[in-house]
């Protein structure tokens, strides 16, 4: 299994732009996408907490 390091190379070389989650996730994603987010993934565990509600979504 690749480290994150190696994870997140692979998913920036297929085109979507990586964030941490947790506290501000909704703030990394405004800031990697300025124009808009044409689709915001939370893959993170059920029991973790994040608004994504305050994303524009454009596309």
């Amino acid at each position: 299994m690749p480290d994150r390091g190696q994870a997140r190379i692979a998913v920036r070389a297929a085109g979507p732009e990586p964030v941490a989650h947790g506290e501000g996730m909704a703030e990394r994603v405004r800031a990697s996408a300025p124009g808009g987010a044409d689709l915001a993934l939370d893959v993170a565990a059920p029991s973790a907490e994040v608004d994504l509600s305050n994303i524009d979504m454009v596309g």
